[in-house]
């Protein structure tokens, strides 16, 4: 019986995620792991989504899991998404699927993320496949994240490094936790050529099982950059059992976006 390569691939990943789970599931804990994505997403991603903010923050996943999230935009039209994830410590890997409803179009993305030996730095890479008419298959982002589990966070990521078909994105973002409860955010993203440049300004409220944040995109110039949405955003996080993590977004990833995240 012959086995798709986007099959194949995807076992990989399952696998590699079961490995990393059964290998790692002691190591030494120096990471949060947050439930609401923070600003852009560049320096406080959040777990369940970080494979498409910044692939680094997968390290703060702490077991396996499922997730799912479903979003509407008037300009990208309405979509959902559905995964797996699993992470111990050292290491961390994710992966998600999503389906455009207006078109059709069906992708999926998977990462891992690993700890620098010796740095407290998290490094990641995330590949994605598009599988509208034919099989595409890239691993074009590359991202950091420093300090992962501290106060003073810096993020800094690199897509579409090598896909011809999307313009190059280039972030950075830096979170300080000014105290337990509060994290101010600031978060920036330009092309290549620096014509498409937007900041994000954010900031996030820590209650323990609920989070809320705030911020407004804007952009520097006629055009902003597309992984960044122009106006006020805002969003809320809830823990909703033990391990079921909930949270809920306006003008973030699309105008209206909510994501649910089970860990085991």
């Amino acid at each position: 019986m012959k086995i798709s390569t986007l099959r194949l691939a995807n076992l990989i990943v399952l696998s590699a995620s079961l490995v990393i789970y059964s290998l790692d599931a002691n190591a030494r804990s120096i990471t949060t792991q947050r439930s609401l994505s923070l600003g852009a997403g560049f320096s406080s991603p959040s777990a369940p989504n970080a494979l498409r903010e910044n692939s680094a923050g997968l390290i703060s996943h702490r077991a396996l899991g499922v997730m799912t999230g479903a979003g509407d935009s008037s300009s990208s039209g309405s979509f959902y998404s559905y995964g797996l994830f699993a992470g111990g410590g050292a290491a961390a890997g994710a992966l998600d699927f999503r389906k455009d409803q207006d078109t059709g179009t069906q992708t999926s993305a998977f990462g891992f993320a690993a700890l620098l030996p010796g740095t407290g730095v998290a490094a990641g890479l995330t590949c994605g496949a598009s599988y509208e008419n034919t099989l595409g298959l890239s691993c074009s982002d590359l991202s950091l994240l420093t300090n992962p589990g501290g106060a003073f966070r810096v993020g800094v990521v690199a897509k579409n490094l090598l896909d011809r078909s999307a313009s190059d994105i280039f972030g950075v973002g830096v979170s300080i936790d000014v105290t337990r409860q509060v994290t101010l955010v600031i978060d920036g993203a330009t092309d290549r050529d620096f014509s498409q440049k937007s900041l994000k300004p954010a900031f996030g409220f820590d209650l323990g099982m609920a989070q809320f944040t705030a911020g407004y995109g804007v952009s520097l110039g006629d055009l902003g950059s597309s992984e960044i949405r122009s106006g006020i955003a805002a969003g809320m996080g809830l823990e909703v059992l033990r391990g079921l993590r909930f949270q809920a977004h306006y003008n973030y990833i699309a105008a209206y976006f909510a994501s649910l995240a089970w860990s085991f």
